[in-house]
């Protein structure tokens, strides 16, 4: 559906995008994660053509976007709905107006644009507010108003830039479940990029990270987030604890209440531990967790663990970053798997 390769884009002496690699499949939801200045906006601005780029190649839905005319690109752009952060809206227009406004700029019939405003109200879950303005709106209810104007043209892709960052927890939690009920109904593309980690595990199925203009990692969410690449931990500043003296080893859970065994266990031991990882990072009961420990504690740990029948992997640290997992005696440190009191 996207496929970028080599994309170079600058401004003046400045490097956005720097030979940024990508590729999307079409019906899912792809998201894309990096620090502020790494390039995921214009990124966006690249794919529907609002952005032109240096060198290298963009084909969206089988069109290269730099080949395409004045002409040609404002009929490209039709295919690509945007939502942002803030809204957007035109708050001296209505509801209605609102998400009108792309159809009556392509000059379609008025009992056509009448027909398909009030089906997408009935889709964004608001049809009461069809003639509120945005003053009289909540932000959730707001962003409700964009993604149906986003909708209007029937566009093939959805382009999301940072479209819960401006709402609280609860109704970014609506919003990302609207996008999830779209993307299953309409089976548009929809490519969203966030700084929010919780928010790109909830909504997205596979994702990129971009560092400095590039993409660093890219894969399956639940791929990204069990192993714990480098590029993520730079994202989230989970490692800036982990001292030079820890190891640090990958569990695996299988069958057990992932709410007593791992949180359970420096209460238990009485230790000091860093603990990484949630049960929504994998599926079929399988929990992953990334634990650090000084290497005082490990015999503690290690036979703790070994008690609960776990799975413990070595925790790759092919990046350089701190507490890789040595090979001892006490367990292979490739991976082993474990039953209750052995070793």
């Amino acid at each position: 559906m996207i496929k970028a390769s080599d994309i170079i884009k600058s401004y003046g002496e400045t490097s956005v995008l720097s030979g940024l690699s990508l590729d999307i499949e079409r019906g899912g939801i792809y998201g894309i994660a990096g620090r502020s200045g790494a390039g995921k906006s214009t990124l966006l601005r690249c794919l529907n053509g609002l952005e032109g780029y240096d060198s290298g190649s963009l084909i969206v839905d089988g069109v290269d976007v730099k080949n395409l005319s004045s002409k040609e690109l404002r009929s490209f752009r039709k295919n690509i709905g945007m939502i942002f952060q803030h809204f957007s809206l035109l708050e001296r227009l209505t509801v209605y107006e609102n998400i009108a406004l792309p159809l009556r700029c392509w000059k379609y019939k008025q009992s056509y644009i009448d027909k398909r405003v009030r089906e997408l109200t009935e889709v964004i879950g608001i049809p009461d507010k069809i003639n509120h303005k945005p003053r009289e709106l909540s932000g959730g209810q707001k962003q409700r108003v964009a993604i149906g104007r986003a909708l209007a043209m029937e566009p093939d892709i959805l382009l999301c830039d940072e479209a819960t960052s401006a709402l609280d927890p609860r109704t970014a939690k609506t919003i990302i479940s609207l996008l999830k009920e779209i993307n299953s109904q309409l089976g548009i593309t929809i490519v969203f990029v966030s700084h929010q980690m919780q928010v790109i595990k909830e909504l997205c199925n596979d994702m990129a990270i971009i560092e400095h203009g590039r993409v660093a990692v890219a894969g399956s969410v639940d791929e990204v987030f069990s192993n714990q690449h480098a590029a993520l931990t730079n994202l989230t500043g989970e490692d800036s604890f982990v001292t030079d003296d820890m190891t640090t080893i990958k569990v695996k859970l299988n069958g057990y209440d992932n709410g007593a065994i791992i949180p359970g266990l420096a209460a238990e031991l009485g230790i000091d531990l860093i603990i990484r990882g949630n049960k929504d990072l994998t599926s079929d009961n399988l929990n992953e967790y990334i634990i650090s420990y000084s290497e005082k504690n490990k015999e503690e740990v290690i036979g703790y663990l070994l008690a609960h029948d776990v799975v413990i992997e070595k925790y790759d640290n092919d990046y350089g970053k701190k507490g890789s997992i040595q090979s001892d005696a006490v367990y292979d440190p490739d991976i082993i798997m474990t039953q209750p009191g052995t070793v």
